[in-house]
């Protein structure tokens, strides 16, 4: 698979108030599908500080995801909040090469959001971003959803609920 650098996917959705059970499900479904759909992203690692937490490999089934969740705070990789009678969540993750993946559920503006980027060497073909788009759909349910080259922010895959998704003209090969 070709290579470009610095595109992300990111999907945005309300928070709906989902069981940390229900979050793990959706974010093991769109991971093992991502690693799926490019074998680079089927290791992930914890982003931790210090030499006990840091890049320890995550368990990334729903159960995994479900302890990680409900550590409260077990260290820099993962967040809890108690926000009023909700809880919120925040889980990052490194793929030891170029990616990385981060999902916040529920924070303050109630607003829900995961984010895959690529720092450097990202799929290329847009068929990859098509099966990765259409995973997070799966998976997460968004609002909204678009992948976007970065630092130039141009769009090259969008998708607003309940509609199609949306092949924007554009070239990778510019973000090189």
């Amino acid at each position: 698979m070709s290579r470009v650098d610095s595109l992300s996917l990111a999907a945005r959705w309300l928070d709906r108030g989902e069981s940390c059970r229900d979050s793990a499900a959706r974010i093991a479904e769109f991971l093992g599908a991502a690693g799926e759909i490019d074998g680079m992203l089927s290791t992930w690692l914890l982003e931790g500080l210090g030499t006990s937490g840091a890049f320890r490999r995550a368990d990334v089934s729903a159960r995994g995801i479900e302890d990680l969740l409900r550590s409260r705070g077990g260290g820099p990789f993962v967040e809890w909040h108690a926000a009023g009678n909700r809880t919120a969540y925040s889980l990052a993750l490194w793929n030891g090469l170029n990616a990385s993946f981060q999902v916040t559920i529920g924070m303050a503006d109630r607003r829900s959001s995961a984010i895959l980027s690529f720092q450097e060497a990202a799929p290329r073909d847009a068929s990859a971003w098509r099966e990765l788009m259409s995973a997070a759909i799966r998976a997460f349910e968004p609002d909204s959803a678009a992948v976007t080259s970065h630092p130039r922010s141009a769009e090259w895959f969008s998708y607003h609920r309940d509609g199609a998704v949306i092949e924007n003209p554009f070239s990778p090969t510019d973000v090189c």
